[in-house]
C-alpha cells in the first residue's frame, strides 16, 4: 500500500501532519470499529484504516510487509494485535498530556506562577490605593513638543510633549504652543505607582489641567485583567484547556505586564517603598 493510498483511506492530503492523522483516525475508528459497528464491511474497512494508519506513523509504504508469523495468524488475531498497538499509543499520548498538565502545576512553572501572583497582589493593591490617595506633584519644564496630533480614546487628540526630567508625555486636547510662553509645568502622578495622570500649566492667568494619555494610569483595565489572572491561576489545577491557555497567557502576557509595571520609569522603587522613594 503506497503512501498516497494510505492518506486517501483516511480522507487526508499527503502533506497532513501527524496530529491531523491521529485525529482523523480516532474519528473513523469510532465509526468502523467492530465493537461499535458489527457490519462485516465496516470490519474490513477498519482493518484497512488500521493498516494505513500504522504505515503513516512508521512512514513504511512498501507494497508487502507480511511476515511469515502473520500469515499463520487468523484475521481476528491480527486485528486484535493491531488494536492493542493503537490502544498503547493512545495511552502513551494520554500519559504525555498528563505529564504536561503536571508540569503546569509543579516545578519551575508553578514557582513562577506563585511569584507572579504575589507581585500581582502587590501591584493591584498599589493601583487601588492610588485611587484614593492624593496625587504626587513634581515640577518640570517643557523642552520640546510635536505639533502632529494623534487620535486617542473618547475622540480626544494628543500631542507629544517632552519634559526635562520625566521623558515624553502625551497631553490630550491642549495646544502645545502655549508652552512657548510658560514652559514650567507641574506633573501630577499617582502616589504609589507614579503613573502620569495630568499636568498643571499656568497660561493667561488661568491654571489648565489637561490629561495625559498613553500612560499606565489609562491602562488599568487590561492590567487588572492580566494580573487578576495571575492571582487566580495558582488556585486552578484541573486539567483542561483553560489551564493550558491560562498558563500560557500568564507566563508571557502577564509577565510582560509585570515587567512594564515594575521597570517602566523604575516604578518598582516607588511601589515597594509605598511611594516614599522614587
Amino acid at each position: 500500500m503506497n503512501g498516497k493510498r494510505c492518506y486517501e483511506l483516511l480522507g487526508l492530503p499527503e502533506d497532513s501532519s501527524l496530529a491531523a492523522v491521529k485525529k482523523q483516525f480516532r474519528a473513523l475508528a469510532k465509526k468502523y470499529h467492530p465493537d461499535l459497528n458489527p457490519n462485516e464491511a465496516a470490519t474490513a474497512q477498519f482493518q484497512q484504516l488500521l493498516e494505513a494508519y500504522d504505515r503513516i506513523l512508521k512512514q513504511d509504504f512498501t507494497a508487502h510487509r507480511k511476515s511469515p508469523s502473520h500469515a499463520q495468524k487468523t484475521a481476528e488475531e491480527v486485528h486484535r494485535e493491531r488494536w492493542e498497538r493503537v490502544n498503547r499509543r493512545w495511552k502513551e499520548e494520554e500519559a504525555e498530556m498528563n505529564e504536561y498538565y503536571r508540569s503546569l502545576i509543579s516545578g519551575w512553572r508553578w514557582k513562577l506562577k506563585i511569584i507572579y501572583a504575589v507581585l500581582s497582589v502587590w501591584i493591584l493593591g498599589s493601583i487601588l490605593a492610588d485611587s484614593w490617595l492624593p496625587f504626587h506633584e513634581v515640577k518640570d519644564v517643557v523642552v520640546g513638543y510635536e505639533l502632529t496630533p494623534y487620535q486617542s480614546f473618547n475622540d480626544a487628540y494628543v500631542q507629544e510633549v517632552k519634559l526635562r526630567n520625566h521623558g515624553s508625555v502625551y497631553v490630550a486636547n491642549y495646544q502645545p504652543q502655549r508652552f512657548n510662553h510658560q514652559p514650567e509645568i507641574v506633573l501630577r502622578q499617582t502616589a504609589i505607582c507614579r503613573s502620569n495622570h495630568s499636568i498643571q500649566h499656568a497660561f493667561d492667568g488661568q491654571v489648565q489641567t489637561p490629561e495625559i494619555h498613553f500612560s499606565l494610569y489609562r491602562l488599568k483595565l487590561p492590567i487588572f485583567l492580566f494580573l487578576g489572572l495571575s492571582i487566580l491561576l495558582p488556585f486552578f489545577k484541573k486539567p483542561s484547556a483553560f489551564l493550558v491557555l491560562g498558563s500560557w497567557i500568564n507566563l508571557y502576557f502577564s509577565g510582560a505586564v509585570l515587567v512594564m509595571a515594575l521597570l517602566f520609569y523604575f516604578r518598582f522603587i516607588s511601589i515597594f517603598t509605598f511611594g516614599i522613594y522614587t
